[in-house]
């Protein structure tokens, strides 16, 4: 930092010239603990950062003008240079540490492209701008492991992940908890024995069937014995009134 002027330096570079035998996502921990004890100071104006040696008295700086493609390139860089490492030093072997952290560094690549592309970037262009940037064995890496990011690619967002099951809370009654616990098994439906064991605490088989006759009878779940499989005897099946009964494998389901 002695050598930087009062212009300071592109985060970027300064991580690649200090920080360049560090792994990259271990860099951002680095890099705060730099400013924390003050042997640096990180300035950003934008998207843009750059490390001062003391703090400037004008917090803004003046930016080269560049394309919306070009800052994300810039962006991009440190991600797509460790990603290359990564390749390199895997040298072909898909060992399952570097499949861990191919999958991790193409996943922040991706994040951040996508990012870019909310703020009005062309994802069209930005895909040919990754192949004439970067080498070829970190943009294969990537296109294999992020469809999105081919060129030519017909996909235009991420897919939504599925959104996980609510958990059900511990302080609701025993009506209630058996009601969210049927209707969290959604339109498959749930045996009484996995329900037995999901509720917690655990109670006897007799207090609990007192439980699901009450709950059936006031309408609140739905029940039929039914075979679950081809083999087995039949079970008896609990879904929640806004889904129907599941098709009985064998035999014919009776409502009670």
């Amino acid at each position: 930092m002695q050598q930087v002027g009062s212009e300071g330096v592109p985060l970027v570079e300064f991580e690649e010239a200090c920080l360049g035998e560090v792994f990259f996502h271990d860099r951002h921990a680095i890099v705060r603990a730099l400013k924390g004890k003050r042997v640096i100071f990180p300035v950003r104006d934008g998207v843009a950062w750059r490390v001062f040696p003391q703090m400037p008295e004008n917090r803004r700086f003046e930016r080269d003008d560049e394309t919306a493609v070009e800052q994300c390139l810039r962006v991009l860089a440190p991600h797509m240079r460790g990603l290359t490492r990564i390749v390199r030093a895997r040298g072909g072997v898909a060992d399952r540490e570097g499949r861990r952290r191919e999958a991790e560094a193409t996943g922040q690549i991706v994040t951040l492209v996508m990012r870019h592309v909310g703020k009005g970037l062309d994802l069209d262009e930005i895909r040919t701008a990754l192949e004439d940037t970067f080498t070829a064995e970190a943009v294969e890496t990537l296109t294999r492991r992020q469809p999105i990011l081919k060129v030519g690619s017909s996909l235009v967002s991420l897919p939504k992940r599925p959104k996980r099951a609510p958990r059900i809370a511990n302080g609701l009654l025993p009506h209630d908890k058996i009601v969210a616990l049927v209707k969290k098994a959604r339109p498959k439906g749930i045996t009484k024995t996995l329900l037995h064991k999901a509720y917690q605490p655990r109670i006897p088989m007799a207090e609990f069937d007192v439980l699901l006759a009450d709950l059936t009878g006031a309408g609140f779940i739905d029940t039929a014995t039914m075979k679950v499989s081809h083999k087995g005897r039949p079970a008896l099946v609990c879904v929640h009134p806004e889904f129907s009964m599941p098709n009985v494998v064998n035999g014919r389901a009776m409502i009670h």
